[in-house]
Order: structure tokens, then C-alpha cells, then sequence
């Protein structure tokens, strides 16, 4: 007679359930020497564009007051410098900003449950699948000791009228 003791889930061949910290601070997040280089060259490409854009405004204006016939003095040519330079500073408005916040609130919000929902189903399937097989091989094995069963009884009866 087989031994369907070894078939039982036991704790370890259990899928264990993780945490979204857990999942977050397992995973290796190392960055290599190339994406700091590629950083790096980013922010240079950055401050050249930046450069770039501040300069195309400054000869723009220089083109409209030329284009214009005003004669600005230099206090005034150095406010507008100033100006200039305090807008291109990158300062990105406060409702921008809320904004983009509570759009991503929303977004967490609303996929969150979702994904929560999506692999507590998942988890639970697994171990549905496996107390299935564990459910198929005892019906298995059932059938298996009643047909013993029913041999032993038919040897008693026959044995017994043997005598």
C-alpha cells in the first residue's frame, strides 16, 4: 500500500505572501558607473539647453526693442536681465505642482486595491490548485483502499465456506 503522506502541502511548499515594502526593499537597486555617466552627460545636455534658451530669449528682446527704436537705459536693460533670468530659474507654479499631486493620489487610489485585489486572487488560486491535487490523489487513494477492502471481504466469505 502506497504512502500519500508525502503529498500534503506542507508550510514551506506554501507560496509566501509579501508586503509591498518587503517586494520594494528586496529587490537590488544598484546603479552602475554607465548611468551615473549617462546622468551626468543629461544634466550637462540640460544646462546647455538652458543656456541655450536663455540666450534666444535675451536676442529676442534685444531683436524687438531694436525692432522697435527704443532706447532703453542700462538700469532698465539690467531689470529686464534680472527678470529674465529669475524665469528661467525653473520655478514651476504652485497649482502645477497640487495638481500633479493629486493627480497621482488619484491614480494610487484607484489601482492600488486593484493590484492588491489581483494577487490576493492569485495567491489564493495557488493554494486552491494544490489542495485540489491534494483533494484527487486522496479520492484516488480511497477508491484504491475500498477496492482492497472489498477483496479482503470476498476472501473471508469465500474462505469461510471452504470449511
Amino acid at each position: 500500500m502506497e504512502n500519500y503522506e508525502n503529498l500534503r502541502l506542507e508550510e514551506k511548499d506554501k507560496i509566501k505572501k509579501m508586503n509591498v515594502f518587503q517586494r520594494i526593499f528586496t529587490k537590488d537597486s544598484q546603479i552602475s558607473s554607465e548611468d551615473l555617466e549617462f546622468l551626468e552627460e543629461y544634466e550637462n545636455h540640460s544646462k546647455n539647453i538652458k543656456d541655450a534658451q536663455e540666450k534666444s530669449e535675451i536676442d529676442t528682446l534685444y531683436l524687438q526693442q531694436q525692432n522697435a527704436n527704443i532706447s532703453l537705459k542700462i538700469e532698465e536693460k539690467e531689470e529686464i536681465l534680472e527678470e529674465l533670468v529669475k524665469n528661467s530659474e525653473g520655478e514651476i507654479p504652485f497649482k502645477m505642482v497640487s495638481f500633479v499631486f493629486l493627480l497621482m493620489f488619484f491614480v494610487l487610489a484607484l489601482f492600488v486595491p486593484k493590484i492588491y485585489i489581483r494577487n490576493n486572487i492569485y495567491f489564493t488560486s495557488r493554494n486552491i490548485i494544490q489542495l485540489q491535487a491534494q483533494l484527487d490523489s486522496l479520492n484516488e487513494e480511497n477508491r484504491h483502499i475500498k477496492k482492497q477492502l472489498e477483496d479482503i471481504k470476498f476472501k473471508n466469505l469465500t474462505h469461510e465456506l471452504d470449511f
